[in-house]
C-alpha cells in the first residue's frame, strides 16, 4: 500500500506530528491513551493497549513531573524527515518548557489510505552545557 505513499513536506510535517502529539498530551492529561491508541497503525494496536500506553507514559512523567504539563509546551517540530526504505518515516522534534526541552521521535507507516503512527518515543532532557 506504500506504492501511494508520498511522504510530507513542509506544514504537513507538523501538522501529522502535532496530531499525533496532541493526542499523547490529552492522554496525559486525562490519563487516558485510548484516542492515541485508536490513531495509532493496525500492528500497533495488536501488540499493544491503551493501558500500555499508559504504563509506559505515566512512568515517564513520574520521572519527568514537569512533562504533565506538555499540553502547553511549545512545540518544535524539525523541518526534515527521515524516510527509511520500508517506507517508514521518522519525524523528530522537541516539547520546549522554560527550563528544559524533551526530544521526540514519531514514526509512521502508510496504511489504511493514510500516515499512521507505528512508533512514539519521547526522551529525557539532557543537560545543556554551559
Amino acid at each position: 500500500e506504500s506504492a501511494n505513499a508520498i511522504p510530507p513536506e513542509g506544514e504537513e510535517i507538523f501538522v501529522l506530528a502535532k496530531k499525533t502529539l496532541d493526542l499523547l498530551t490529552a492522554g496525559i492529561d486525562r490519563g487516558d491513551y485510548t484516542a492515541l491508541y485508536k490513531a495509532a497503525a493496525e500492528p500497533v494496536k495488536i501488540t499493544s493497549s491503551p493501558g500500555k500506553f499508559k504504563e509506559v507514559f505515566d512512568a515517564f512523567v513520574d520521572v519527568n513531573p514537569e512533562f504533565a504539563d506538555a499540553s502547553v509546551m511549545q512545540i518544535e517540530v524539525d523541518e526534515k524527515l527521515a524516510v527509511a526504505e520500508n517506507g517508514v518515516i521518522t519525524i523528530t522534534g522537541r516539547f520546549i518548557s522554560e527550563d528544559e526541552k524533551y526530544e521526540f521521535e514519531i514514526e509512521y507507516g502508510f496504511t489504511e489510505g493514510e500516515w499512521k503512527m507505528f512508533h512514539a518515543s519521547v526522551k529525557e532532557p539532557v543537560a545543556e552545557a554551559l
